[in-house]
């Protein structure tokens, strides 16, 4: 089992030289049992900042993309918190110091998740959820996301929308509709998904998706950004 108490969540909470050994060991764990080298990077939780203070050790294990940026999503707590009102609206883009910034040239690529919004109604109905148990007999896995304070709870259940990421986790695989792909430009949809929170239905309802939303094209997060720096992308849904 795991004691995952959380009170060292961001990074920005360990050392430079304790930063720099988790990189190298984890990049290294994940060469061994899969025979590939990681090349793209996902903060747990998204909270990727302050960025400068694990640049370095991405560039050192050979990782030059994050993928942990949702467009106009925002989460404010002490011990897991980001804030990205305010980066660009493209579907990629270069950065050298933060990845809510674009810098052309820069030496990392975002490839930032697709956004959906989640109304009031939704928040409300995961408290009821969490009140009764509902949830927990639903999903395959057995374990939970990480709690979150008062105060952003206070947030969600009294604003009228929130932008979230697009996922295929059992809770949010109702934004998956035929009407979704339409409206994504160059035609790109990023999923996400936790292989904690999935369920039989939500991998159904993908299966569905996927069956009735036309030709579509797939790829890794490592093999568009490949694409991308050489001029060759041409659209996809991954």
């Amino acid at each position: 089992g795991w004691n995952f108490e959380g009170s060292r969540y961001q990074f920005n909470a360990f050392s430079d030289t304790e930063i720099s050994s988790i990189f190298a060991g984890y990049s290294a764990c994940l060469e061994r049992l899969t025979g590939m080298r990681p090349r793209a990077y996902r903060a747990g939780g998204f909270c990727v900042e302050p960025f400068t203070r694990i640049a370095g050790s991405l560039l050192a294990a050979g990782v030059d993309i994050d993928s942990s940026v949702v467009p106009g999503a925002s989460l404010l707590d002490k011990e897991k918190s980001f804030d990205f009102r305010q980066v660009p609206s493209d579907q990629w883009w270069y950065f050298n110091e933060t990845p809510r910034a674009s810098e052309p040239g820069g030496r990392f690529l975002e490839l930032p998740i697709t956004a959906v919004r989640q109304s009031r109604s939704f928040y409300w109905g995961r408290l009821l959820d969490r009140f009764t148990g509902r949830q927990d007999g639903r999903i395959y896995g057995n374990g939970s996301s990480k709690k979150i304070g008062s105060q952003e709870i206070a947030r969600r259940l009294a604003g009228m929308s929130r932008a979230t990421e697009l996922s295929i986790d059992h809770a949010k695989i109702r934004h998956l509709n035929p009407d979704l792909l339409r409206g994504q430009p160059a035609g790109i949809l990023h999923f996400m998904g936790h292989p904690k929170l999935l369920s039989k239905q939500s991998l159904q309802r993908l299966d569905d998706w996927l069956e009735t939303a036309g030709d579509l094209e797939s790829e890794s997060v490592a093999s568009m950004a490949k694409r991308i720096r050489s001029g060759e992308f041409g659209g996809a849904v991954i």
